[in-house]
């Protein structure tokens, strides 16, 4: 399991939200790119991106952050929100982005998904993002009726990089990881899970990591990164002790 922090994007600056409340932003740092080299030179082998600007509005707002990252950290970056078409897909691909994150997409088309991730192998992420076990999308703004767990399922036959699962209600609350959920969901898929949602101390990622999840291959680290429960360092020495 590796550790992966996050970096959420709001008018060019890092944010984070209370579980996906845009009413409840708190910016953490006014320059993406020097956070982003924080993170590398903490151990990061990859660093996740949101545009939650472009999750609620559909569009690529913060293209230009994205870009000023690139430019600054050789890992690995994957990113996320707004990705409505082939197209912006594409567009974050040609950008240097190694893996891009298609939620809304995939609920409204996932043939266009499943088109990417045959055209692109192992470059293409499945946001399954649920409330109270529904998926989730546009931003978290809009609740589908399908169970986010037979969602994620049914592209099992893709050879996706990964199926990110974040769990909203605990997103940004510092309250623990849903770790059935994440149980559950890590066994209705075949790809690599990223488990995002909750972590508030060390002592969650342990537990995280002792569940015994099947195919858990990271976790995303956000509010208490930024908080300074613990540092990068720290979170992945526990994830190697694991």
């Amino acid at each position: 399991m590796i550790i992966i922090p996050a970096i959420d994007l709001i008018g060019g600056k890092c944010v984070r939200l209370h579980k996906g409340d845009y009413s409840k932003e708190k910016v953490y740092d006014e320059s993406p790119a020097s956070r982003a080299r924080l993170w590398e030179e903490g151990g990061a082998q990859l660093i996740h991106i949101v545009d939650l600007e472009g999750a609620r509005e559909g569009e690529q707002p913060n293209m230009q952050a994205i870009r000023s990252i690139r430019k600054v950290v050789s890992c690995r970056i994957e990113a996320g929100g707004g990705i409505r078409s082939a197209e912006d897909a594409q567009r974050l691909l040609e950008l240097g982005v190694n893996r891009v994150i298609m939620g809304t997409l995939a609920v409204r088309e996932p043939g266009t998904v499943e088109q990417l991730a045959r055209r692109y192998p192992d470059r293409i992420i499945l946001g399954a993002d649920a409330r109270d076990g529904k998926i989730s999308c546009a931003g978290w703004i809009k609740t589908d009726e399908r169970d986010a767990f037979s969602f994620a399922a049914g592209f099992n036959n893709l050879p996706l990089a990964g199926v990110l699962f974040t769990d909203i209600e605990t997103d940004g609350a510092l309250c623990g990881p849903n770790i059935l959920a994440q149980k559950k969901m890590g066994e209705a898929i075949t790809n690599p899970l990223i488990a995002s949602g909750g972590i508030s101390s060390l002592e969650d990622i342990r537990a995280l990591a002792r569940a015994g999840i099947q195919n858990l291959f990271g976790v995303i680290i956000g509010t208490a990164l930024y908080e300074e429960a613990f540092t990068l360092q720290q979170a992945i020495e526990v994830a190697r002790a694991r």
